[in-house]
């Protein structure tokens, strides 16, 4: 296992108004990004988020955020994430969370790059 997928209620809710096609590229993308290769990373205000650009007409866009989630101590290796379970033997292999954060056209999200950074905070976990 490389990386845990999550999925944040603002990706969900797009989600699920997509075409069961759009859809189904969405779950490569992401098995593709749990292994390891990287979209596109974000400037400006949205510095810590990737985004991966598909399909064509209309575009869109997959916004995701990568976390390093394992905490080490002297005697084990926990996540320091509650809502992610891991079994103890996916701690020793994971090398931490990508969160799907948002799913939408181009379009749409150029408005959400007018955002200033306290709202766009939001969509983090920290």
């Amino acid at each position: 296992m490389a990386w845990k997928i999550s999925y944040r209620s603002s990706f969900l809710k797009n989600y699920k108004k997509l075409p069961p096609q759009i859809q189904n590229q969405i779950l490569d993308i992401a098995d593709t990004i749990q292994n390891g290769k990287d979209g596109d990373l974000l400037s400006y205000q949205w510095a810590d988020f990737y985004a991966w650009h598909f399909n064509k007409r209309p575009e869109y866009r997959l916004i995701y955020i990568r976390y390093k989630c394992l905490i080490t101590n002297k005697t084990n290796i926990k996540c320091k994430f509650d809502d992610i379970e891991h079994a103890q033997s996916e701690l020793e292999t994971c090398n931490g969370l990508i969160e799907l954060v948002l799913i939408d056209t181009r379009e749409n999200f150029n408005k959400l790059y007018k955002l200033n950074k306290k709202e766009i905070t939001n969509y983090k976990r920290f």
